[in-house]
């Protein structure tokens, strides 16, 4: 196994209320498709260390959707929180400019 660190490319992701990933999708810098080379649990541990270390990350008790683009030391965030399981009733949140929180994956 190798392990791997993005700190430059994007990530769109869903979570339920336990912050475990239904869906994601992960590209690098250059637009090259990695969701292949990604297992959900690594998008599972990363969702989990942003509600730790982004202070302004409040995700859903229901269902979180979200986009980060990660940019070397910072990363740009945003995310829909859901407000109850109804598809309607939803906030979208724009943290503008964080401190970047790498992605770290094994293959």
């Amino acid at each position: 196994m190798r392990r791997k660190t993005l700190k430059h490319g994007t990530l769109t992701f869903s979570v339920d209320y336990n912050l475990d990933c239904e869906d994601f999708e992960l590209t690098d810098v250059k637009d090259r498709d990695l969701t292949e080379d990604v297992d959900f649990k690594w998008v599972t541990n990363y969702v989990h260390r942003l509600s730790e270390k982004i202070k302004d990350f409040y995700p859903s008790e229901h269902r979180t959707e979200g986009t980060i683009h990660l940019s070397g030391d910072y990363m740009l965030m945003k995310y829909r929180s859901f407000k109850s399981p109804d598809w309607d009733n939803f906030e979208d949140v724009d943290l503008g400019v964080v401190d970047i929180v790498p992605f770290v994956y094994t293959t």
